[in-house]
């Protein structure tokens, strides 16, 4: 909780305000846990019982909203490429490496069949 210094303002809010914590019921420590394991993408079912939150359910409820938050900031982010008057050309590219010098190369990118 935050608290303004001045006696007379008397403000408080939440140290979840404008975060993505702001919504959620958990403990904060344990959001922040919930985050962490969502990163490293381990299993629910390890989680639930880290936590000792709700069940598998709760946790996978989790990951949609962490993946909700991450595709929202992407799509608010987006640049366009191009753009009027302007080109853009995308291209393939093989790459590879042969071991040893042994076994078949790829077409097109500098090896040769054998």
């Amino acid at each position: 909780m935050w608290r303004c210094s001045n006696r007379k303002c008397n403000k408080q809010t939440s140290n979840r305000e404008w975060s993505w914590f702001a919504s959620t019921h958990f403990l904060l420590e344990q959001a922040q846990k919930l985050t962490y394991y969502w990163v490293f993408e381990l299993p629910g079912d390890f989680i639930s019982r880290e936590l000792s939150i709700g069940g598998e359910h709760t946790v996978v409820h989790w990951k949609t909203f962490a993946r909700q938050v991450c595709l929202s900031v992407l799509e608010a982010d987006i640049e366009q490429f191009g753009g009027l008057g302007k080109f853009v050309e995308i291209d393939e590219s093989k790459l590879g490496k042969k071991k040893y010098y042994k076994g078949r190369g790829w077409r097109g990118c500098g090896f040769w069949e054998e």
